[in-house]
């Protein structure tokens, strides 16, 4: 039961990224046929560099932070000393 919908949260959450990415592609692919002009001899290589860009800012631009990894207790345990005898 948990694990499940753990799953679920998770396709959720990877939905929704993918969503921006694909809005960001969308976007840039859009610009990029309104801007270049047809039969332009770079223009395929130009349109492929604005949507790979286009969706990396929307990726970075709408994607959830992460998670904040929980603290967990340690012992501070130093790098030997020459010199020094340990106790």
């Amino acid at each position: 039961p948990s694990s499940s919908s753990d799953t679920l949260q998770m396709f959720n959450l990877s939905f929704k990224i993918f969503r921006f990415h694909l809005a960001g592609a969308l976007f840039a692919a859009s610009m990029a046929w309104l801007v270049l002009a047809p039969g332009l001899e770079f223009s395929l290589a130009a349109s492929a560099i604005l949507i790979a860009t286009g969706a990396v800012a929307f990726a970075l631009a709408f994607d959830p932070p992460p998670a904040a990894a929980p603290v967990t207790a340690s012992v501070a345990i130093g790098p030997p000393v020459l010199g020094r005898e340990s106790a």
